[in-house]
């Protein structure tokens, strides 16, 4: 009996599902039912809907990043079932072209790697391959060293560490890679503070020299290596387009450095440029500017004082030793004299090359507009000659007192030939020209300490033009006796000499010096040690009466002492001229 019932339980079950599968379009089954798919099935009411054969249709797609699966979602247009067909990940791609790197104080290199598809940055510390076999020296005012010189090191591209022995190099020794012919690159650690004179001077194959921030660079430092590019670590901030005003100058879009004080055009610092700004521009209406309302004529620039020479330098002086002038004086229609910066273009100037460069300079015009006649350009000559050994800038520092009527005129004479004789020696010189008397203050400007100005310059280019000035000057009334000297040296302080120029002061008095001056100096002791931390030689042409009141000034800082009664000129000559050569010719 039991056997009976369970054949008769398989039957019945056997029959369900044959009616099951004869009736599926009751349950909602088509043909392309797929029992075996559970994965994406969607609910209708209460039907299921499971198809056999599905009829895919692509829904959506993302595509796959450089850290992120990218996919496509495939979708039954009858049941709504749907599939993911993942994608992986790309992978950063880094474009060289987007490296930015910055040398560490330690020596190592941090670069980062900008990918080009999302911008993500990775960092990287690079360790370099410090050169070996430099000489040291122990600084004995300090835990530190300088480096002196290349000692038993043969790298042609020299790379100073950081430290040595434990302790921070910070200084570059005077001649340190003096004539190292075969010298081709060197990189200094951000730890070097200084470098001294002629450190890389003459150094024919020296090609770049990388540079840390704000080091203190001595005299002559790369005089004469003429290939050589100062390189620094571009850190470029990116500047907005900001459009002019009446009142304010605009800007074009730029990448500006700081560290270097450079323009430039992408955000590579490949492509530098020399003037980003717009100039402003006025409204006026009948003679005033509708919007600040200034007068036409206290902005109307009728004339512009054009400088025209630079003077002779050797091959390879840099840009930055040329002393291009920061303004140039400009004089509106109602009379008065305004100094007006200029920017200058060096993109022609050639420090290889010999010949003769015009350099085009553009006034930052600002508030000002000019006559019709006039454009914003201005022009100087530089020649480069061959025959060019050093760079001086010398400063002749007269008294012009009452008590200087007899000597004067030999005063000018002989000033005129040193100026002479400087030049024919080769030597890339320029002059200033200061008076001073027996006043500190006083309603003549004649009596006062004064620079004879060039234009609105401070120097004087050749000694022609040196020799114009000089003659020009006028003795001044005087009262008493001690002069002003010590205001006339701390005048000659506020001179901007060039980069690479060994500068020179020459005193000319025939009485003492008195402490007055403008410069709050206590006494001449205190400017003996203010003018030799700037290594300024300075000689003495003097009455020998007073000898011991000028022999610590010019013994401490490598200057002579000439009397100035004399004809002076051939002791100028046997004795001043070698020393303004030797000290700025190796």
């Amino acid at each position: 009996m039991k056997k009976k019932l369970i054949l008769f339980l398989l039957l019945a079950t056997l029959i369900a599902i044959v009616l099951m599968l004869t009736s599926c379009s009751i349950l909602g089954i088509g043909d392309n039912a797929d029992l075996g798919s559970a994965q994406g099935n969607q609910n209708q009411t209460n039907q299921t809907v499971v198809c056999k054969n599905h009829t895919f249709e692509n829904s959506d797609s993302v595509a796959p990043g450089c850290t992120t699966m990218g996919y496509d979602v495939e979708t039954c247009s009858v049941c709504g079932f749907f599939e993911y067909d993942f994608k992986p990940a790309v992978g950063h791609r880094f474009d060289a072209s987007l490296t930015i790197s910055e040398q560490l104080s330690d020596g190592r290199t941090l670069k980062t790697h900008r990918c080009s598809i999302c911008r993500e940055s990775m960092l990287e510390l690079v360790s370099p391959s410090f050169s070996t076999g430099l000489l040291y020296e122990r600084l004995e005012e300090a835990d530190e060293y300088r480096v002196a010189g290349m000692g038993t090191c043969t790298d042609n591209n020299v790379i100073v560490p950081a430290t040595h022995e434990g302790l921070p190099v910070t200084e570059i020794g005077e001649k340190a890679f003096y004539n190292s012919s075969a010298l081709v690159s060197v990189v200094l650690p951000n730890s070097i503070k200084k470098i001294y004179d002629k450190a890389f001077s003459d150094c024919e194959s020296l090609e770049k020299v990388e540079l840390p921030d704000d080091v203190e660079l001595g005299l002559d430092v790369f005089r004469g290596s003429i290939e050589v590019i100062l390189g620094y670590t571009h850190i470029l901030n990116y500047v907005e387009e900001k459009a002019p005003t009446c009142t304010e100058v605009g800007t074009i879009a730029h990448y500006y450095c700081e560290h270097c004080d450079m323009y430039f055009a992408d955000e590579k610092g490949e492509e530098r440029i020399y003037d980003v700004s717009i100039p402003t521009a006025h409204s006026f209406v009948e003679g005033y500017c509708e919007i600040c309302y200034v007068s036409y004529d206290m902005v109307n620039i009728v004339s512009i004082h054009q400088p025209t020479h630079l003077g002779k330098f050797a091959l390879g002086t840099l840009e930055n030793a040329i002393g291009l002038p920061e303004y140039v004086a400009a004089y509106t229609a109602d009379g008065n004299e305004h100094l007006i910066y200029v920017q200058w273009d060096l993109t022609e100037y050639d420090k290889t090359t010999v010949g003769t460069y015009t350099i085009k300079g553009v006034l930052q015009t600002g508030l000002f507009v000019l006559s019709e006649e006039l454009t914003n350009e201005v022009y100087v000559d530089i020649e480069i000659v061959d025959y060019m050994e050093g760079t001086a800038d010398i400063v002749f520092i007269l008294d012009i007192s009452g008590s200087m009527s007899d000597e004067i005129a030999s005063v000018k004479e002989n000033l005129v030939w040193l100026a002479q004789a400087i030049e024919s020696y080769g030597v890339s010189a320029r002059w200033s020209v200061i008076t001073y008397s027996d006043f500190t203050y006083s309603s003549d400007p004649n009596e006062m300490t004064t620079i004879i100005k060039n234009g609105t310059g401070e120097w004087y280019t050749s000694a022609a033009e040196c020799e114009t000035a000089i003659s020009g000057i006028l003795l001044a009334h005087g009262g008493d006796a001690p002069e002003t000297a010590i205001d006339g040296l701390m005048m000659a302080n506020t001179l901007t000499t060039r980069q690479d120029a060994r500068t020179f002061y020459i005193l000319l008095t025939d009485d003492e010096y008195k402490i007055d001056n403008n410069f709050d100096v206590e006494s001449m002791e205190e400017a003996i040690a203010i003018l030799d931390d700037r290594n300024v030689n300075v000689s003495a042409i003097i009455s020998n009466e007073f000898d011991d009141c000028y022999t610590d000034l010019t013994s401490t800082t490598g200057g002579i002492t000439v009397d100035i009664y004399s004809n002076f000129s051939q002791t100028l000559y046997d004795t001043l001229i070698p020393i303004i050569y030797e000290n700025v010719v190796s």
